[in-house]
């Protein structure tokens, strides 16, 4: 260097004498220069001492830490968009790589401000002026790392702006990168959904039978636009408990509807009761997510109520007597026959515990009105419901049960078969079902032909004897008649027949009366010769009535006899018999 400096000055400063202090220190290197300076010498030049001809200078260097630096991401993980944004309150994951040249182990630290720095030495770095959105573990160079931001704030806006460090854990000159906010999708910033909020629940469809559907409705706000309107779903559950991505809590039995809307200020659904399902209001809860599977931040478990209409019963399969032909029993019988109106499947679809009571009417199809027939007992039968039960009802969750209705039929009620006026007619049964609100439902037991009512001819004769009283032989009763009444004991016109049979003596003979001694009419008459009884039946065309009522409806026949000459004296004894006739061509008193 000496050297060098001696040719440079006296090549280019020949009279000049130089005295130079150099010190220079740039980024920690020092440069010495020592140098012998001597008087100048004639002729303007430079004497230099022997010593000065060589020189030395030491170097020193203070070499800074180097921050690390990433080389893979920062990146989202998972990746939000404007169609795929992270919920408030959820968690968003933060993953890169960091690489430190002299070897040191580093953080990462995602923050919302502009820088990361440390202040102690071998502690997590920080964010200058804000709170880290999430700070990685330590982790060795080129390996690695992730962070989680957990329970997600709300940023103000669909948009949270992010920034990444590497911070390495050098003692005593703690570096952090520059910030990084990573590329594309994966890059800042991440998206954010906000929850939406339900403002009303309502049913706008309402008041309907069981069965039938009805509409729900939700009313709610959403504020998020990015990458389109928010779809909103909507669960209506029975009881209020619901879980997002799970629905109702008690699953299906709970849920009474799903609805989604791409509208978010009316999402609604349908719902169709249960059948049976008993009249009334009842309540239901509305709980409302967003399609990015969020929840109402507020109104989830607003409840409201829907009423089902109370609704008739229905009656079917109505059965009279089984479905067999009823045969009466007669006048004076011990009672009155006992018959049934039927059904084994009354139904209300508000559940069978809703039925009330029952009425039956049993009728000639005949008959005026119907079902709504007048009482009368020779075409129509009104049975009360104290004469009517409901039974086979298992319960409120069953929708059907049956009723029985009974009563006795009169003698005397028209009959319906071949032999009868009315044989064109035949007999119904209908059973009315009368719920707890008042509504009654109607059905009918209408086969093709009906049940006939039988026809049933048979008489009662009033007297136990005919007094013919005292007759002397060779003689006969005249014009005294004694008489015998009888009486229609059934439900149809009627004639009789009658024969007779020889009086004997003292009722063993062997003296006897002929039974061609005797005579029979309708009418009162003189004995003659001629109109004489017979062992064979005779018919008395009597044309007595069909019973209306109880009251009896009877004819007289009258009679007579004579007591041959020689004929002992003595009482004879004998019977004669009264066989009844259907008139089929008399008077019916058809009702």
């Amino acid at each position: 260097m000496s050297k060098f400096l001696k040719k440079k000055i006296k090549h280019t400063l020949p009279i000049v004498v130089i005295f130079c202090l150099l010190n220079v220190i740039v980024l920690g290197l020092s440069f010495n220069l020592n140098l012998n300076f001597v008087k100048p010498a004639q002729n303007g030049f430079v004497n230099m001492a022997a010593s000065a001809e060589a020189a030395t200078a030491t170097t020193s260097v203070i070499v800074k830490n180097s921050p690390p630096h990433f080389t893979a991401g920062p990146a989202e993980n998972p990746i939000s968009s404007s169609t795929s944004p992270i919920n408030v309150g959820a968690s968003i994951g933060f993953t890169g790589t960091g690489t430190d040249d002299e070897g040191d182990s580093y953080w990462m630290i995602v923050c919302t401000t502009t820088k990361a720095t440390t202040t102690v030495d071998g502690t997590p770095p920080s964010c200058v002026g804000g709170t880290p959105l999430c700070l990685s573990s330590k982790a060795s160079t080129t390996v690695g790392v992730s962070c989680t931001y957990n329970n997600v704030k709300n940023p103000g806006s669909e948009m949270q702006v992010w920034r990444a460090f590497v911070c390495d854990g050098h003692w005593g000159d703690q570096q952090c990168s520059l910030s990084s906010q990573g590329t594309g999708d994966s890059g800042s910033p991440f998206y954010v959904n906000h929850a939406p909020i339900l403002t009303r629940l309502f049913t706008s469809s309402d008041n309907k039978d069981p069965g039938v559907s009805m509409t729900f409705t939700a009313s709610s706000t959403d504020s998020d636009t990015q990458g389109g309107v928010d779809h909103m779903n909507l669960y209506v559950c029975g009881t209020n408990s619901w879980t997002v991505g799970v629905g109702c809590t008690g699953g299906v039995a709970d849920t009474l509807c799903k609805g989604s809307s791409t509208v978010p200020t009316s999402a609604s659904c349908t719902y169709s009761t249960a059948v049976p399902k008993m009249h009334g209001a009842y309540t239901y809860y509305g709980f409302i997510k967003d399609w990015h599977n969020m929840a109402a931040s507020h109104g989830n478990g607003t409840s409201s109520t829907y009423n089902v209409n109370n609704v008739a019963p229905t009656v079917s399969n109505v059965t009279l007597y089984g479905g067999n032909n009823i045969t009466l029993n007669i006048k004076n019988a011990t009672k009155d026959i006992t018959v049934r109106a039927s059904s084994s499947s009354v139904t209300d679809n508000n559940g069978c515990t809703d039925l009330n009571s029952a009425t039956s009417t049993i009728y000639l199809s005949s008959v005026a009105g119907g079902n709504n027939c007048a009482a009368n007992n020779n075409n129509c039968y009104q049975i009360a419901s104290s004469s009517c039960k409901i039974y086979n009802c298992s319960g409120p969750t069953s929708a059907t049960a049956s009723i029985n209705c009974t009563t006795t039929l009169a003698f005397f009620t028209m009959p319906t078969d071949a032999s009868s006026i009315a044989s064109t007619s035949s007999w119904y049964a209908g059973i009315k079902a009368k719920d707890n609100v008042g509504l009654k439902g109607l059905g009918l037991y209408n086969t093709l032909n009906g049940v006939e009512v039988i026809s049933s001819a048979a008489l009662n004769v009033t007297e136990a004897t005919i007094p013919y009283g005292s007759v002397q032989a060779g003689t006969n009763t005249g014009s005294f008649n004694a008489s015998t009444t009888v009486v229609n004991y059934g439900n149809t016109p009627i004639d009789t027949a009658v024969q007779g049979q020889d009086m004997l003596k003292y009722h063993v003979g062997p003296e006897i009366i002929k039974v061609s001694n005797q005579q029979h009419s309708k009418n009162t008459f003189t004995f003659t010769a001629g109109n004489t009884s017979s062992t064979t039946p005779d018919t008395v065309t009597l044309g007595i009535p069909r019973p209306i009522s109880q009251t009896d409806v009877n004819s007289k026949i009258y009679w007579g006899i004579r007591v041959p000459a020689g004929t002992p004296s003595a009482t004879f004894y004998g019977v004669n018999t009264f066989t009844v006739v259907l008139n089929r061509y008399d008077n019916w008193q058809y009702p």
